[in-house]
Order: structure tokens, then sequence, then C-alpha cells
């Protein structure tokens, strides 16, 4: 007798993701056994690093087109473990191979408008916290504070996204937000309508205090 796999519910913040990542398509082409498995591993993760860097994995490969649970997959085929008998180990300069850093990942985004207004929010972080370093993490650029994840950074197909990590904090932005819209840790923005320097500044500063606090 064949045992069904459980059925698990996506949690918001993994459809906001992949809405914000442009990857809900690619998601909805996997097959429903991949798209179950995906999103029960990452909302069974204990810890909020632990999801999100499943998260990240599961992004990365949906970009890639040809991995899952970093097994080697092609779209009709039985994944199998990459290396093993019969298969090619997924390189890592092939088209899809996620960004090596922040200026890499900026130079993947086609529109002109919207590189630049990203490079413009990269610098009002980078004014508040100096001392941030930078990074790729979650599939996206994302500044570090004292090795904590403080802040990131993505672009979609219609719209740019400013992820501030914490619903506490993108909540506390109030009516600084009004006119934009929202997910539960993210605000997205246009370059024509590019986020205020205050607002980006009130952010990173309550996030620090967030993380300081912990």
């Amino acid at each position: 007798m064949t045992t069904r796999r459980p059925l698990h519910p996506m949690p918001e913040f993994v459809k906001a993701a992949l809405e914000e990542a442009g990857l809900m398509g690619a998601y909805r082409e996997r097959p429903a056994y991949q798209q179950n498995d995906y999103v029960g591993w990452i909302g069974q993760g204990v810890r909020e690093d632990t999801r999100r860097k499943r998260l990240a994995q599961m992004l990365d490969e949906l970009r890639a087109g040809d991995a899952y649970m970093k097994m080697a997959y092609r779209p009709g085929s039985t994944p199998r473990r990459e290396g093993a008998t019969g298969t090619t180990p997924r390189s890592q300069g092939s088209r899809g191979a996620p960004p090596a850093n922040v200026d890499a990942y900026l130079a993947r985004v086609a529109d002109d408008g919207q590189r630049s207004a990203l490079q413009d929010l990269r610098r009002m972080v980078r004014e508040v916290v100096p001392d941030g370093v930078e990074a790729i993490s979650y599939g996206m650029p994302t500044f570090k504070h004292k090795g904590r994840p403080l802040v990131g950074f993505s672009a979609a197909k219609e719209h740019l996204s400013f992820h501030t990590m914490s619903p506490d904090v993108k909540a506390a932005l109030g009516e600084d937000l009004a006119g934009f819209s929202t997910t539960k840790e993210a605000v997205h923005f246009t370059p024509d309508r590019p986020l205020p320097r205050a607002l980006v500044e009130r952010a990173v500063r309550a996030r620090i205090a967030e993380n300081e606090g912990r």
C-alpha cells in the first residue's frame, strides 16, 4: 500500500519571496511533488535562519533550472545526486548560477532604471551602516552587521524590493509606507517612485537596534 506524502501549505513568506524574485512561474512548472517537498522542507525549519537558508537554496535551484534538493534535474526526468553515474555535475559558471557578489547581481538587472535605483538604495544603506558587510544571502544582496543579516534588496519584473527582514520593523515604519505596496517584511518601489532616504535610514537603524536587543 502506497503512503501519500502529506500536503504542505505554502508559507506566506515563501510566496512573497517567489513573487519578488519573479520565480513563481518556474516554481509552478516543477512537478507537484517537488513543489510540496520544497515548501514542506522550508516551513519545517525550526530556526528562522534555517528557513531562510533553505528558501535561498530553492530560489537558486529554480533560477538554475537544473537542480532539485542538490540533485541534478531535467524536466521530465528523475532527479539524481550530482556526480552519480550518468549525470553531469552542475557547473558553477552556468548561466543560472547564483551571482558571486552584489556587483554581479546588479549586473544581471537588465533594466537600467532598476539597476540605478538599487545602486542608490545600496548607497543609502552604506551611509547609515558604513561597517556593514555586503553578501549574497537568501538569494539576494544583503547587508550584514556584526555577523547578522540586516536588510536586503532585490529586483523583480514589475518592481524593486527593500527587505527589512523583520515584520516588526516594517510595521513600525507606519505612515512612511503610504503609497508603497508591502509584504510582511518588504517594501516595494519603482525607479519612478524611489524610497525616501529618511525611510531607509529609519528602517536600517531600527534593524540594528533590533539585532542588538536579541
